[in-house]
């Protein structure tokens, strides 16, 4: 996901990953969501966190650099 600017700190992100969840838990195929997040991207993972993500690892990618690896138990 990505927020205009100017329309960040609305809980907008919020909302869209909260309402993608939702869905997820209806699809009995989907049992874990995965997102990554840049290390230093906090916005993004108070997103995830508030939405019950956890922190699982973390791994270093070549063109993001440090990343964090979240998941989501839906089923």
């Amino acid at each position: 996901y990505g927020i205009a600017p100017a329309r960040r700190g609305r809980g907008n992100a919020t909302a869209a990953v909260r309402a993608l969840c939702e869905w997820a838990r209806l699809d009995a195929r989907v049992a874990v969501i995965a997102a990554e997040t840049g290390e230093s991207n906090r916005p993004s993972q108070r997103v995830l966190a508030a939405n019950g993500f956890a922190c699982t690892s973390r791994r270093d990618d070549p063109d993001d650099g440090p990343l964090l690896c979240w998941s989501l138990s839906v089923g």
